[in-house]
């Protein structure tokens, strides 16, 4: 197991330092993004994706959500992404169409390859590589 989280802030949002590229090409800068298991796909900032040279247009526009009346739209890339010493390739991830909110990293494609353990008595966030079997059970 690896702890890809040594500490969580004051309000217990889960913060994991990560790492994005394209497919064959160099890892792109450090950065942070919360853990979001409410969040569908995981989302990242306009300047991300300036940041790894990518055009955000060539992605597929998708509109995630609503704030009020204002509808809130992403283009999503295929790249690699890095947590720790885990890379997890070829991830579907969507890129803000305006330079609104912070990066969150969803549950698809993460929590159906990882099982991820949030321990907040000790702030630890930790992620092994093979998910948890779902137990179901019956009254």
């Amino acid at each position: 197991m690896v702890d890809a989280i040594p500490n969580l802030q004051k309000d217990f949002t889960a913060i994991a330092e990560i790492r994005l590229r394209q497919k064959a090409q160099a890892w792109g800068p450090k950065g942070q993004a919360i853990i979001d298991t409410g969040a569908t796909i995981s989302l990242f900032t306009k300047s991300w994706c300036e940041q790894l040279g990518l055009e955000l247009e060539k992605g597929k526009r998708v509109q995630i959500g609503t704030l009020g009346t204002e509808a809130i739209f992403a283009y999503v890339h295929v790249l690699d992404m890095k947590i720790g010493d885990f890379e997890i390739n070829d991830m579907h991830i969507g890129f803000l169409e305006k330079e609104k909110g912070s990066s969150v990293i969803g549950r698809h494609e993460i929590l159906s390859r990882f099982d991820a353990r949030f321990n907040l008595g000790e702030d630890v966030v930790s992620f092994t590589s093979q998910p948890a079997k779902i137990e179901s059970y019956s009254d």
